[in-house]
């Protein structure tokens, strides 16, 4: 045992120095694969080794063709006995010191690029020898994969679940402080591996099942999650990290064994949520919802800037797939409407798979109210690393500005939390008003607005520093920039102290400004995905504003009989940011549906644009109390953009065809396929009868709609001549509407 002492406390030493210089020969001969070449293969054979480029290559090379026959034992794999070194028992300093040891070399031998630069050098010796005996016929391709998956496990003898469970057990262990924390940041690389092996396996016959699946019931997230609180600040890092990984590792293999249904057609999946690493979440948060938070929010304000953006980006894995799933963010323009009939269509809060997600958002924000000391909140952190760059004298430059990737990590973090609030508000019925979820979402909110995170956001929007040349790059700016815009978005749907403050400090004309830049609408967005253009949220931010608008203002003009109509004043101001140009140009872009991402991201588009223009004539319609002075301007706006779309030739045809008339077409276009759409066979189907509905709204509000569809809506009278200057042209929506409504056929409408 003495011996086995001094040998792992050398290798340990040799694998660091190899690390430091780049050399992977002595991680390669624990691994078994460092052979001696002996004097049968003549001396041509070793001359030919010896003008070998690559040193591994000799000997990997020399282990494959030789078959080490010399009495060395170069074959062995030592990690076995490196794991047994492991598993002694006692406490004494020698064997926790020889432990020490041989966690690091765990740690070496499983570092991904190691593990990654092996592999690649095994297939590099494979392709060659292939090239020199060649090779002809017929090849089965998957007798291939699974031949090529069992070759690289060979290379790769490492007993990945036996070593995870020794890591678990040192890094609980107080004993020792150093070799917890090793064995606390050897388990990142274990789960790296183990994501790996089964990602490789997953359409294959090979066989490889993942401890990701037993981290909850064995109480690794736990351990992990405890390690939070620890004395030491590297180790409470390490596990930071380690949950991190653990939450992203399972995400991705979750990924990897979703079967594409029917052809495969949907929306891309990357960095969507599954069911696997929801449990993960679920059981992060019963464990760090409480005591840890304090931990969790100390990392964020740290000193140190590493420190501070892993702690930022530990809380966005959690939370992540509630901006890159498009259920995320998805109805919130139809909750702003209040619409039933919207729940016509199977739209279930219970079934869209995101409820973890929420609940670690909000958990982040008010913690858990049943463990004591949980009152921390993470946001009032995040929120001071996004206002350290915000150039603003009411703010007055206390704190240094935080790196920018930090604080598009915050932003990102800060936008996923405000989305889960507003939709489980949103979601808000007479009998959820003593949910639990709703009581900590409400709860959560006014956290939100205490801390002004819409003002923050605002400001990052108007900033000049963050705008670029060109939209479609994928900047830290840009990035910043669009989660600043999800964050309106989601307030501007739940608070209204949020809406009457971004309506009176400009929102609507700069979010309008922003989705009208080139390119804004058509760049796949970095930070939600491609199923999302990066100014789809500004779009959205404005319409849910003027949504707003109109719904509040008919309530408060009713009840003050004020001759004064804020909402008046949000159109005009909309008028005048060039809102009719931008929705007509986009309600007659065609849908590309042979690109499903793309088809989902512009019909995403036109329902934001549908429900502007629905709110738009709406406010417009109201307007005969101020003289028609709304409706007058949007009139005017419809034909001098009509005139220069004709002027410009736009249309090949000759025929006039204004706003209404477009908008009309693109409901006649959409009402025949809105229910085959929902039964697609995709991985999330065509929002064709989100868009049916949106056109219909539309339609309503330019036959006269005056009020938001609800018990107390009225139509705007085509008889008074006081209040009829615009029937005529109500009456012709009319009529466009009931010839589209008529012509559908049984069946096809939406």
């Amino acid at each position: 045992r003495k011996t086995g002492e001094y040998a792992v406390r050398v290798l340990a030493t040799l694998l660091q120095l190899g690390s430091v210089v780049g050399d992977d020969s002595f991680g390669l001969a624990v691994l078994g694969h460092s052979v001696i070449v002996n004097d049968d293969g003549g001396a041509d054979e070793e001359e030919k080794l010896m003008n070998s480029d690559s040193t591994h290559s000799i000997q990997l090379l020399s282990d494959r063709r030789k078959g080490a026959t010399n009495n060395t034992s170069s074959n062995h794999n030592y990690v076995k006995d490196v794991l047994k070194v492991l598993e002694w028992n006692g406490n004494d300093i020698r064997t926790l010191s020889a432990q020490e040891q041989a966690v690091k070399v765990i740690y070496y031998i499983t570092d991904p690029n190691f593990i990654a630069g092996a592999l690649s050098m095994k297939e590099s010796l494979e392709e060659d020898e292939n090239d020199v005996s060649g090779g002809s016929g017929p090849v089965d391709v998957d007798a291939v994969s699974d031949e090529y998956n069992d070759r690289m496990d060979e290379m790769i003898q490492i007993d990945i679940h036996r070593a995870f469970r020794s890591m678990l057990d040192h890094a609980t262990s107080s004993a020792s402080p150093s070799l917890q924390r090793w064995a606390t940041a050897c388990l990142r690389h274990l789960i790296t591996e183990d994501q790996r092996r089964a990602c490789s396996v997953a359409h294959s016959s090979s066989k490889y099942e993942s401890f990701s699946s037993q981290l909850v019931s064995t109480g690794g997230v736990m351990i992990l999650c405890s390690l939070l609180n620890s004395e030491d600040g590297e180790t409470r890092a390490h596990a930071t990290s380690a949950l991190e990984a653990i939450v992203i590792a399972t995400r991705e293999i979750g990924l990897a064994l979703h079967e594409p249904s029917g052809k495969g057609r949907g929306l891309s999946r990357v960095g969507r949520g599954t069911e696997r690493d929801s449990t993960i979440v679920d059981a992060i948060i019963s464990n760090v919802g409480g005591s840890g938070l304090p931990a969790l929010a100390h990392l964020l304000i740290s000193a140190d800037e590493s420190v501070s953006m892993m702690g930022c980006s530990f809380i966005l894995s959690l939370i992540s797939p509630l901006l890159t799933d498009p259920r995320g963010s998805g109805r919130t323009l139809q909750q702003c409407s209040n619409i039933a009939t919207s729940m016509a269509v199977g739209f279930e809060e219970k079934d869209d798979g995101l409820s973890s997600y929420r609940n670690a958002a909000i958990a982040l924000v008010v913690g858990d109210d049943t463990v004591q000391g949980s009152d921390v909140s993470c946001l009032p952190s995040l929120i001071e690393i996004v206002r350290s760059g915000v150039d603003s004298s009411s703010w007055g430059g206390r704190n240094k500005a935080r790196p920018l990737k930090v604080q598009v990590k915050a932003a990102e973090c800060i936008a996923a939390v405000a989305l889960a609030v507003g939709h489980v508000i949103g979601m808000h019925t007479d009998q959820s008003a003593y949910d639990p979820i709703y009581v900590r979402a409400k709860s959560a909110l006014e956290v939100m607005e205490e801390e002004r995170i819409f003002d923050v956001a605002l400001q990052i929007i108007k900033s000049d520093s963050h705008r670029s040349l060109d939209s479609s790059r994928d900047t830290p700016d840009a990035r910043l920039r669009e989660a600043a815009g999800l964050i309106l978005l989601a307030m501007s749907s739940c608070s209204s102290v949020s809406s009457s403050y971004l309506i009176s400090n400009g929102a609507v004309s700069t979010s309008l400004t922003i989705a009208s830049e080139p390119g804004m609408l058509n760049a796949a967005s970095t930070v939600r995905g491609k199923w999302a253009s990066k100014g789809l949220c500004f779009l959205e931010a404005a319409t849910t504003l003027l949504i707003q608008a109109w719904t509040t203002g008919t309530e408060q003009e009713s009840d003050s009989g004020s001759s004064a109509s804020p909402s008046l004043n949000l159109l005009l101001e909309a008028l005048n940011s060039g809102a009719v140009g931008l929705a007509s140009r986009l309600v007659k872009t065609k849908v590309t549906l042979k690109s499903h991402d793309l088809a989902y991201s512009q019909l995403r588009v036109k329902i934001a644009i549908c429900f502007l223009l629905s709110s738009m004539f709406g406010i417009a319609n109201k307007s005969h109390d101020n003289n028609d002075v709304g409706a007058s301007r949007l009139y005017s706006a419809i034909d001098a953009d009509c005139a220069q779309f004709l002027a410009s030739g736009g249309n090949d045809t000759g025929v006039r065809t204004d706003l209404v008339g477009a908008t009309l077409n693109l409901l006649n276009a959409t009402l025949p396929y809105a229910h085959q759409f929902t039964k697609e066979d995709a991985d999330e189907p065509l929002p064709m009868v989100d868009l049916s509905e949106a056109c219909l709204l539309a339609a309503g509000s330019m036959c006269g709609l005056a009020d938001p569809i609800g018990v107390h809506s009225t139509v705007q009278s085509n008889d008074d001549a006081d209040e009829g200057k615009y029937s005529h042209l109500r009456l012709d929506a009319c009529t466009m509407a009931c010839d589209v409504l008529t012509a559908t056929k049984p069946g096809q409408g939406a």
